[in-house]
């Protein structure tokens, strides 16, 4: 037995060579060179090269001797080359389209007037201008080539070989079907934006839903039902995912820094200065709730003992919370910066230029997924790379796309966040150990009896390091430098 795989065939034979020799294949059948039925509407007897049985099921002669369905002969003559044949998928005199034929076979049963079905499926088998059942596409050849029909060994093994070729570019052309969450309109989903409409995904063989689920726990639960094979989400979700014994890790980060404003009202110069103060918070327990007491602890306050935390909500609310002195404070993004300064709101602490390593935003996904589907999320990554190489590189068109999906408020807030956020983008968007290790921190003072956890069991590096070591990101900036 030859077993042949796809690098065997595509070394020997191009897609031009195997249609060239198929239709040698059918001119010389047509010549009752070989014995090979046709696969759909039209076949051919190999008594009769001269003649062909279209049957065309659901139309009624007028004849009375033909039942429905039954075959009508009409004279069709088969070209040599000398008569004008034109090669593959050109018409030749008498529209015998053999390329046609070849990729729209269906499987059916051709019957003579007055038989029936049962009758001739059953007998003649040994004639050779007898119909039978044939499977369509790739398995009727298989079965064609099992049969005991004379036909050479060169004609088996190319027959193969076009079946395998065929069933390698089908596949090839058809793009895996992805679902995937995101979980903010912001711009740290950028590269995945970027990666849909620059046609990344489908580069690398993906088609691509993405999903707007807002909030980081969600996209998580959207993991663990099914509903999904990859989403973002912000570190603390996923933390506490793992922590209740979800199967969720971090495959890559997008934002590995602590990317927040600590903005205040007049009347507070300094950190000291926000003791006994009340400041807002997005919701309890959430992850803007988490990054506001990590801010705190890091200026060396108590955000159980030193301030009041009150539930405002989003960042817009926040700003009118600070304007109308409700709060005394507050953390904000940096594409909210923009309305913080014309609502004349005061920056107390900029955590963005001291690198505080923390896990925000990054791409998650269970890793019983990363056993089954490694390589669809290998070219995911590879596409979400390409997104990042092309937000830095390409200012103009990149702020085009931000504007069509994120929330942004003007021209000023769009080009502030671009140039933040181009700063922050890894080449190579590894997920932080160290980010996780202080939200870890954070959620054992908050979740009192939890099980302990290693940072490294909230991060899975190994596909980005799979895609360095063959070269794929070197590769990317070669090539966006020319």
């Amino acid at each position: 037995m030859l077993i042949l795989n796809s690098d065997h065939v595509k070394s020997v034979l191009t897609m031009k060579d195997c249609m060239e020799a198929l239709e040698d294949a059918y001119r010389e059948n047509a010549l009752d060179r070989t014995v090979n039925h046709k696969r759909m509407h039209l076949h051919m007897t190999a008594t009769k090269p001269d003649r062909l049985l279209c049957s065309r099921p659901g139309r009624r002669k007028s004849d009375n001797s033909q039942s429905r369905g039954g075959p009508e002969e009409r004279q069709v003559p088969i070209p040599d080359r000398a008569d004008g044949w034109k090669g593959p998928g050109k018409k030749a005199p008498g529209g015998y389209d053999l390329l046609h034929q070849f990729r729209n076979s269906r499987p059916s049963v051709r019957r003579r007037a007055g038989e029936s079905l049962s009758t001739r499926q059953g007998e003649r088998r040994g004639e050779r201008d007898s119909y039978r059942v044939v499977p369509s596409g790739h398995q009727g050849l298989v079965y064609r080539l099992l049969s005991t029909e004379p036909m050479t060994i060169f004609w088996k093994l190319l027959c193969a070989s076009i079946a395998l070729l065929f069933a390698i570019e089908t596949q090839a052309a058809q793009p895996t079907r992805l679902k995937v969450i995101y979980s903010t309109i912001s711009p740290p989903t950028a590269p995945l934006w970027i990666a849909k409409e620059k046609g990344f995904f489908e580069k690398h063989g993906l088609s691509v839903d993405l999903v707007f689920i807002e909030s980081g726990p969600r996209s998580v639960q959207a993991l663990l039902s099914g509903d999904a094979l990859i989403a973002t989400s912000a570190g603390p979700a996923v933390a506490n995912a793992k922590l209740s014994g979800a199967d969720v890790v971090m495959i890559a980060g997008l934002i590995n820094v602590f990317p927040f404003f600590l903005v205040t009202h007049s009347g507070i110069d300094s950190p000291a200065d926000l003791k006994g103060k009340i400041g807002a918070t997005q919701v309890f327990g959430s992850g803007g709730d988490l990054s506001v007491r990590t801010g705190l602890r890091k200026l060396g306050l108590d955000p159980e003992r030193d301030v009041t935390l009150r539930v405002i909500g989003g960042s817009s609310l926040r700003i009118q919370a600070l304007e109308k002195q409700l709060v005394d404070f507050a953390l904000l993004e940096p594409m909210m910066m923009f309305g913080a300064k014309k609502a004349n709101l005061k920056i107390l602490v900029d955590f963005t230029q001291e690198g505080i390593p923390y896990q925000h935003t990054g791409i998650i996904t269970l890793n019983s997924s990363i056993k089954k589907n490694r390589p669809l999320i290998l070219n995911f990554l590879k596409a979400v790379g390409e997104g990042i190489v092309f937000y830095k590189r390409h200012r103009q068109e990149t702020m085009a796309i931000m504007a069509r999906h994120a929330r942004l408020d003007g021209p000023e807030v769009l080009e502030t966040s671009y140039e933040w956020f181009k700063k922050v983008f890894l080449d190579v968007p590894y997920p932080t150990r160290d980010g996780f290790k202080s939200i870890l921190e954070m959620l054992y003072t908050s979740r009192k009896g939890v099980s302990h956890l290693e940072p490294e069991a909230l991060v899975d590096r190994s596909l980005l390091e799979e895609l360095v070591r063959e070269g794929f990101f070197r590769s990317l900036a070669e090539s966006s430098r020319n």
